[in-house]
């Protein structure tokens, strides 16, 4: 279970820390925002109680199933948990998928980008991750441009059943390599 414990990531305005229950009044404020959930699978959140029980049964549940813990992203100057941004193992040894979502006061700062450069140098370097997937309804053109300054390359777009709550959309699908991020960070800055 150990295997399945990420350590805290800090960059010059975040932390970086695995969920916790506390976490659920700072999830409910952007989880409940119907803007911010509109291209997510979770759909806005209802109650506190709804974004509880999604901490405690999705979230924590992850290392019993085999999966690293989940990523909050905290302000340092707020100390305040303002969006997640995590991966999981997809069906194949060492496929990866990410995803994040972000409290949308937090919206167009950066904050996802630094957050997601974080979690990849960790997973790359650390966790043994080999490809990194990451899909986005289509009609999130700013999920994508994270995508992008992240080195990720656009390989599609699928439709996928049930994508978002609203229904089923289509994704526009992601790929990062480990040899690709290696190469992107020798020669750039990401």
């Amino acid at each position: 279970m150990d295997k399945y414990k990420v350590p805290v990531l800090e960059t010059e305005r975040l932390i970086l820390r695995a969920i916790e229950l506390d976490d659920a009044k700072d999830m409910y404020a952007y989880a409940s925002d119907p803007v911010v959930a509109k291209y997510t699978l979770f759909g806005a959140h209802a109650s506190l109680e709804d974004t509880q029980e999604v901490i405690k049964n999705v979230f924590l549940t992850r290392p019993s199933q085999g999966k690293p813990e989940g990523y909050v992203i905290v302000d340092k100057e707020t100390n305040t948990m303002i969006g997640t941004c995590d991966f999981w193992p997809l069906e194949k040894p060492g496929v990866f998928e990410m995803g994040y979502a972000l409290n949308r006061n937090y919206w167009g700062k950066g904050i996802m980008s630094e957050a997601g450069n974080a979690m990849l140098e960790f997973a790359f370097d650390t966790y043994g991750v080999e490809v990194m997937s990451l899909k986005h309804h289509v009609d999130n053109p700013a999920s994508g441009a994270v995508a992008i300054r992240l080195g990720f390359r656009k390989i599609g777009v699928k439709t996928l059943g049930t994508f978002t709550a609203e229904g089923d959309a289509d994704a526009a699908i992601y790929e990062l390599t480990k040899e690709r991020y290696n190469e992107k960070r020798t020669s750039t800055k990401i």
